[in-house]
């Protein structure tokens, strides 16, 4: 009859060696995954397991393109992590991929953050949505208003917008006697044109609280669809890291989108009062 400390360890063994076999299964069951996931027809780098082409691109991906299009021609693919990615590398082939078949491309690819994060509220633009009924309607509504009569009808605000960017430019630069970063008299000379077609308010002034909010916040949105921006995109266990410096940013910025979004629209409902006085009235 074996002894009790015996008896224990015999069944400790196999409680020890589960968690042991757990990445290995993981890592072959990933494997399988990533090789299912490739599209046929297009040779490429494989890259490690896990992480696929990740590392190779992370710090100079243009050079590295460039190498891989000497050993695999213009179009080729890659994977970041369980992600298949066709790189075009030549015009020719652009041309011929982008220009002949672009109806078959008007998708876009749906990612962790941007898409489950960040925009499971206020929802997707027509630039980053994948191809759906939602986004023929939207696509249909922006170029009604973006023909050539709604065109004209905006030429006033246009004109009204454009003198306020020379007016700051000449304003912070002392009437060119001071060097002056014009990226923010961009930045708000696009987003007040934005904001009277879309709300019916104007953004006078790049010192206003609100411009300051949202350039900041639409900053950090955008960094969110980086190539390599977020590992977890890519790497599907690391979503389950409840600390992910990347989701609780991309979760903080959509809180704070979210309060500006409300508040125009609730500006545009007449909440405000006359601040927000519609300029671009409906139909």
């Amino acid at each position: 009859m074996p002894s009790i400390p015996s008896a224990l360890s015999q069944q400790a063994r196999p409680s020890h060696s589960r968690p042991s076999r757990s990445p290995i299964i993981y890592l072959v069951a990933n494997e399988f995954v990533r090789s299912a996931a490739r599209v046929p027809g297009f040779n490429g780098p494989r890259g490690l397991p896990i992480i696929g082409n990740l590392a190779a691109i992370r710090f100079n991906a243009a050079e590295k393109y460039r190498q891989w299009a000497k050993q695999y021609g213009g179009v080729y693919q890659i994977q970041l992590g369980n992600i298949p990615v066709i790189v075009v590398n030549s015009a020719a082939a652009a041309k011929v991929l982008f220009g002949q078949n672009a109806q078959a491309l008007s998708s876009r690819p749906e990612f962790y953050t941007f898409h489950k994060i960040v925009s499971n509220t206020a929802g997707t633009t027509i630039g980053t949505s994948p191809c759906n009924e939602s986004l023929k309607r939207r696509r249909k509504g922006a170029a009604s208003a973006l023909n050539r009569p709604s065109v004209q009808s905006y030429v006033g605000h246009l004109d009204l917008e454009t003198k306020d960017f020379v007016s700051e430019l000449l304003k912070y630069g002392d009437s060119g006697k001071t060097p002056v970063d014009p990226m923010p008299a961009i930045q708000r000379l696009s987003l007040s044109l934005a904001l009277t077609l879309n709300w019916g308010t104007r953004m006078t002034s790049q010192e206003e609280e609100l411009f300051q909010e949202i350039t900041e916040v639409e900053e950090a949105i955008s960094k969110t669809r980086s190539t390599t921006g977020n590992l977890q995109d890519y790497i599907p266990f690391l979503r389950l890291n409840p600390f992910s410096r990347g989701s609780k940013m991309a979760a903080e910025m959509r809180d704070r989108r979210d309060k500006y979004l409300a508040y125009l629209d609730c500006g545009l409902k007449g909440a405000y009062g006359e601040k927000f006085t519609p300029t671009v009235h409906p139909g």
